[in-house]
């Protein structure tokens, strides 16, 4: 099977599928397909940019628009300014996505990365106008309410705070109170949030209710190893043999220092689902040699009930959670926990032996010095044991759990086992 006709079956799923990440209308089969397929794409749109072939794509609906324009972007972030960005072709393919009946949310991210290649045509200039003056009539979605805050493109208007608090309170305050700044975490909203394990009775047909928990614990300074630990399904504390609590260094950060309201950017704080895993461990140059978990946002509701409803009470007033509001709701998408192919030969940088990603949760992997690093597959094996599963390869794809991303203070050094087992132990 060619090349060509892969994607045009992918294609055609996609046009079939009317998926988002914001509601609950698909089947768990849809979910399983949409996310491989999506991921592909992504892929494979890259490859096509670099090879200055864009027109030779076929575009059937927004969702693969979508993903062009986040390829487009990941590129801006990687190779942008060298001889391998085809500037012209790019900027020629998404101005002629301008001109199709899409919406402003979509218009909104493809004038973004028009922006950051060129400046802005007055025709462009004067839809950015239009896509404004829907935000002053009340007539936009919090999507696209939180995309004009966060990625910063505006025209005359120049829309304010004030002006965005009156006409939209509740995404407002969703994004001052996250932007108001940084505030540690005590030991009881930590040891509340460690001790919760409430699942809304039917979210997703009872997929979650007996599922493992994956806490990961970062610093406020991305550029230091965050700790993971997690529950069984039973909700008790995974342990090693010899009793002591199970946990292993992640890393959460993201390529040139990137926020989690930009695309690309560091893992936002907040709530997850784990929906599986991706149905092969391709692109290992890349992701590594072993299979990707997948995360998902917790969809939207009034008020932000649902996702409440994951966390303790005491962590409703605080903001940390409301990182992963707004990158939902800004369009983030194709968040995982991966291994990497790539290695880090800076023994110098914070991170080591840690390789950036582009949004992800990422586990160490590869010969460093005298150790070998295999902590995905260790990772997969613990979640699947947890599970009650057999840690075989076959039942990787039964692993669902939930994730709980936050960070504990902003001490400048890695975050320790010993340091959360006092955080999370009551006196």
């Amino acid at each position: 099977m060619t090349k060509t006709v892969v994607f045009s079956i992918a294609f055609f799923i996609f046009s079939l599928i009317n998926f988002s990440h914001a509601n609950e209308s698909y089947t768990e089969k849809e979910l399983e397909i949409f996310q491989s397929h999506e991921e592909k794409l992504l892929s494979y749109y890259k490859d096509k940019i670099l090879e200055a072939d864009t027109f030779s794509i076929a575009f059937t609906n927004e969702l693969q628009v979508n993903l062009f324009v986040d390829a487009v972007i990941h590129l801006l972030d990687t190779v942008y300014g060298s001889s391998n960005f085809p500037r012209l072709n790019t900027l020629r393919q998404l101005r002629h996505f301008l001109s199709w009946d899409i919406s402003h949310e979509l218009a909104y991210k493809i004038l973004y990365g028009i922006d950051h290649i060129d400046d802005l045509s007055l025709n462009e200039i004067r839809y950015l106008h239009r896509i404004e003056e829907s935000i002053l009539k009340s007539q936009a979605s919090p999507e696209l309410v939180a995309m004009y805050n966060s990625f910063g493109l505006k025209s005359y208007y120049n829309i304010d705070s004030k002006t965005l608090q009156a006409l939209y309170p509740d995404t407002h305050n969703s994004i001052t109170s996250v932007n108001m700044g940084f505030y540690p975490q005590d030991r009881k909203r930590l040891q509340d949030l460690f001790d919760h394990d409430y699942v809304p009775p039917g979210f997703r047909g009872g997929r979650f209710e007996s599922v493992p928990r994956l806490f990961v614990f970062c610093r406020h300074d991305r550029r230091y190893h965050c700790l993971m630990m997690m529950k069984d399904k039973n909700g008790e504390v995974v342990r090693e043999r010899n009793g002591r609590m199970w946990s292993m260094p992640v890393l959460a950060l993201a390529r040139r220092g990137k926020r989690y309201d930009e695309v690309g950017g560091y893992t936002p704080s907040g709530v997850y689902t784990i929906d599986s895993v991706m149905p092969y461990a391709d692109q290992t140059r890349v992701f590594g040699e072993f299979r990707r978990l997948i995360l998902n946002f917790i969809p939207r509701s009034p008020g932000e009930e649902l996702l409440k409803s994951f966390l303790p009470e005491s962590s409703h007033p605080y903001s940390w959670w409301r990182e992963s509001v707004i990158g939902r709701d800004i369009g983030r998408n194709l968040l995982r926990i991966h291994g990497a192919g790539f290695k880090n030969y800076n023994i110098f940088s914070r991170h080591y032996p840690f390789v950036k990603t582009i949004g992800c949760i990422g586990t160490r992997e590869g010969r460093y010095g005298r150790t070998t690093y295999r902590d995905q597959r260790v990772l997969l094996d613990t979640m699947m044991t947890a599970s009650g599963l057999e840690p075989r390869y076959e039942n990787e794809t039964k692993l669902f759990g939930l994730l709980y991303l936050v960070e504990i203070n902003n001490i400048r050094d890695h975050v320790s086992l010993d340091e959360m087992i006092w955080y999370l132990q009551r006196s």
